[in-house]
């Protein structure tokens, strides 16, 4: 069973949220999890929130959402950055991509 995590991006298009980007995690679960913690945001559902980022785990391809965090315009910039500099440094750092042998 192939197993991976990322991050979906979601903003609110006429009461929709649609996908429009997403950050590939790798497939370790407690990386997964503590990169996503670091976010700012709420994981209440509030109107004002008009962006979502998403913890989904896929499962021979098929997605499961785990956790999300809503948040404003200036949170999901400093929220990029963060996932940004934590993906560069788990990756370059500590042995290449996760997962990947």
């Amino acid at each position: 069973m192939k197993t991976s995590f990322f991050i979906l991006l979601s903003q609110k298009n006429h009461e929709v949220f649609t996908g429009f980007g997403e950050f590939w995690l790798g497939s370790d679960a407690t990386e997964a999890s503590e990169v996503f913690g670091l976010l700012e945001g709420s994981n209440e559902l509030e109107d004002q929130a008009l962006i979502h980022f998403d913890l989904v785990e896929t499962v021979d391809g098929l997605p499961i959402k785990i956790n999300i965090t809503c948040c404003t315009l200036d949170q999901y910039a400093r929220n990029c950055k963060t996932i940004v500099k934590e993906i560069f440094k788990r990756f370059n750092f500590k042995g290449g991509i996760p997962g990947l042998k």
